[in-house]
């Protein structure tokens, strides 16, 4: 499991504890959804990438290709939102679709960031960090954390918010962890958002 994965899981655990069924929505190469199948939890996992849901698959993951919020696949205890929903369009609709999906008491979880927020010392760092490994900060356009939040709260009850490190994911295990820490160091606000909401 990945420094990145391990971080994630223990959000997800602290939310949704025991074992039910979950959707996750960008599921990649299946890291998580692999890892929460261990722990006895029924996963099904999305992404529009084949060869991305390939891997899951791979891993012992019931993953599906499939386009966000174009999904039908019965109801779940919990909808997770991994780093995926702020490039989904509409917005709006791949709320709404979540809601239609969750059994009464459930939870969606989103883990993602706010890159339009970094200060210009911070993206001056990560820019720098990223030179080093041979890549280079490039951000396509995404929907504003704040839209995001406002857009689940106008549809759930908000009960957990939280900022994060994101930055260590641009980069493989062996720098995580450094990473990691001097983003916790040096942002003004670390770049990831986290935010837990249930049904009314």
């Amino acid at each position: 499991m990945s420094f990145g994965t391990a971080k994630t899981l223990s959000f997800v655990e602290r939310w949704l504890p025991h074992p039910l069924r979950i959707l996750e929505v960008g599921c990649g190469d299946g890291d998580l959804a692999s890892a929460l199948v261990e722990r006895g939890h029924e996963v099904v996992a999305l992404d529009s990438d084949p060869a991305a849901v390939s891997a899951a698959r791979a891993r012992g993951v019931d993953a599906r290709v499939a386009t966000w919020p174009a999904f039908e696949g019965g109801m779940f205890d919990g909808v997770l939102f991994t780093r995926s929903l702020h490039h989904i369009e509409p917005l709006e609709g791949a709320v709404t679709r979540a809601r239609e999906l969750l059994r009464p008491g459930g939870r969606i979880l989103i883990e993602d960031f706010a890159p339009a927020e970094m200060s210009p010392r911070f993206l001056s760092w990560l820019r720098g960090e990223l030179s080093r490994i041979g890549e280079e900060w490039h951000q396509d356009p995404v929907h504003p954390f704040a839209d995001i939040r406002r857009v689940v709260g106008s549809h759930f009850t908000i009960e957990y918010e939280a900022d994060t490190p994101y930055c260590y994911r641009y980069f493989s295990d062996d720098d995580a962890k450094r990473i990691y820490d001097a983003e916790l160091a040096l942002a003004e606000r670390p770049l990831g958002r986290r935010l837990v909401a249930s049904l009314r």
